[in-house]
This record gives structure tokens, sequence and C-alpha cells, in this order.
């Protein structure tokens, strides 16, 4: 499984994961949008979205442990940082970085009828290609030797 996530450290005291992420938020100003997570604490969250939200702004944040309720503490051309209203315990982060690594896996992989029709293909085409080549090896060989 490759890990998405990246841990970092800045100004804040909080280590920070750069994930790369889509999220559902809602708020008062639009009941439901869907952003760009780029990074995560236990702390709080950056995240990026076309729809201009004022600071100070109560939104929601949709994780696979349900909804966490955040603040909106700053903003800057579309990228915004975020406070939880109650911080992550270290061990839901890091299960949300997990889950969130997986779930972006799995989105990878396309669904089993479709990998199973491509292995059915190609050991196929793998057969074929077998067979052809001794149909040519006894051809050649006939001819070789009559």
């Amino acid at each position: 499984m490759a890990v998405l996530a990246y841990l970092f450290r800045d100004a804040r005291s909080d280590e920070r994961y750069s994930v790369d992420d889509r999220r559902s938020l809602h708020t008062l100003h639009a009941p439901r949008i869907t952003i760009r997570l780029r990074d995560m604490s236990v702390s709080g969250f950056q995240f990026q979205s076309k729809i201009d939200l004022p600071e100070g702004s109560e939104v929601g944040i949709g994780f696979e442990l349900g909804i966490r309720r955040a603040r909106i503490v700053w903003k800057r051309d579309g990228i915004y940082g975020c406070a939880f209203n109650n911080p992550l315990t270290p061990e839901e982060l890091s299960r949300l970085i997990e889950e969130g690594d997986e779930s972006r896996e799995k989105a990878k992989k396309p669904p089993i009828p479709v990998r199973l029709a491509i292995m059915v293909a190609v050991s196929l085409i793998g057969w074929a290609v077998v067979i052809g080549a001794g149909i040519a090896i006894v051809k050649l060989t006939a001819r070789f030797f009559p």
C-alpha cells in the first residue's frame, strides 16, 4: 500500500500530514461542497475551495469517523485554515490517514469484473502467441525436414 500522507512541521506546534484528498464540507453558506483537503493535524486542517467562505465560519468536514466540527481561522487565495472545535486524538488522526490511503488505493483499482476480463484477455493473448509460435515452428520444421 502506498503511503500518500507525508509528515512535516511548520511554525505551529502540531505535526501536520500533507494529504491530497477530496472531502465534503458542510457550512451554513453552502449546504455541502467538495473540497480538496491539503493537510491535517490533531488541531485542524487546511483545504482548498473555489467557494468563498468567510473567516470565522463554522464548518463540518466529512471523515470516515463522521462529521467533525471546525472553524475557519484564516483564508488566502482559495486556501483555508481550520481549527477543530474538539481536537482529534493522535489515534484518530492516524486512523483517518490510514483510511484515506486505503480508500485512495481502492479508488485506483478498476472493479473486479473489469480486472477479471483483463486477466482473461491477457491469458488468451498469451495462449494465442504460444500456439502461433508452435504452429510456426512445426511449419518451419516441416520445410527443412520433409
